[in-house]
């Protein structure tokens, strides 16, 4: 089934709801709380001191020395350097979410892939 641009933004969406960012980047790098949100070792630059903000509430993320940033989308996509819609299915892995549209191949389209970076943070 092909998804048209405001179904792959719904399911986009529904997929992020489900994802606690800190989570998610905890399962790659390790993550220090500070208060409500999250710290961590940029794995963007030679960091050496905890520069990585977290923030919970708005569900992205932020380095202030690098400035890469984004959403949990995108930090999977940077992190293990893969596609965005393959970074798509590797949060929806991680956080046990089952859709059966994720397993379509037909899924993505050339323009999808082109306006995902609208998707991201």
């Amino acid at each position: 089934m092909k998804l048209n641009d405001q179904q792959f933004k719904e399911l986009l969406d529904d997929i992020r709801s489900h994802a606690d960012i800190a989570f998610v980047i905890g399962n790659y790098i390790e993550v220090i709380q500070k208060g409500r949100n999250y710290t961590a070792m940029c794995p963007f630059h030679n960091d050496h001191n905890p520069s990585l903000h977290i923030d919970v509430a708005k569900q992205t993320f932020m380095c202030y020395v690098c400035k890469t940033g984004g959403d949990v989308f995108t930090f999977v996509q940077k992190f293990k350097k893969i596609s965005f819609m393959e970074a798509v299915k590797e949060v929806a892995k991680i956080c046990n979410y089952n859709d059966p549209r994720l397993e379509d191949s037909r899924t993505v389209t050339k323009q999808d892939t082109e306006i995902a970076p609208l998707y991201n943070c």
